[in-house]
């Protein structure tokens, strides 16, 4: 069973290995990474990965990292992960979930298709701010494909 470690500000530094799994570029994931919480993912004790996310307004949340080791993945870790968060932030009177993944990014597309979310904007360009290209499935990615989850 999924558990998470809350990890503090100060600790953060340590776990970016986690969180470039979920973001390609350590720079980018500097901008966010003193803002929200940061969750270790366990399971009895071994390190599965490691979830991001930060207040998005006054009842949403954005899900800014979300990264499941490979060897875990499709074990449904990130599905328990969604659940969790999704648990506690609907007791916490939030009402949307809301995360961002690249145009080319088509298994995290799928995957949060399958939480529930669904398509609610496209940032223009957002890659651009990326010192290298990111590449998937073959093609450059180039807008974040911003996708939306009701939570009540």
């Amino acid at each position: 069973m999924l558990t998470y470690q809350k990890i503090a500000v100060q600790k953060r530094h340590a776990l970016m290995a986690y969180l470039l799994i979920g973001d390609a570029e350590e720079a980018m994931v500097q901008r966010y990474l003193s803002y929200g919480q940061l969750w270790l993912l366990q399971d009895n004790g071994q390190t599965v990965g490691a979830l991001h996310y930060v207040p998005a307004g006054a009842n949403r949340i954005e899900i800014k990292n979300l990264g499941i080791l490979p060897e875990y993945r499709r074990h449904g870790y990130g599905r328990q992960a969604i659940e969790l968060l999704t648990e506690q932030l609907s007791n916490q009177n939030y009402q949307q979930l809301v995360v961002g993944t690249g145009d080319a990014s088509f298994e995290a597309i799928a995957f949060y298709m399958h939480q529930g979310f669904r398509f609610s904007d496209i940032r223009p360009h957002f890659f651009d701010q990326y010192q290298t290209p990111i590449v998937e499935n073959g093609i450059q990615l180039q807008e974040m494909l911003v996708l939306t989850k009701a939570l009540i």
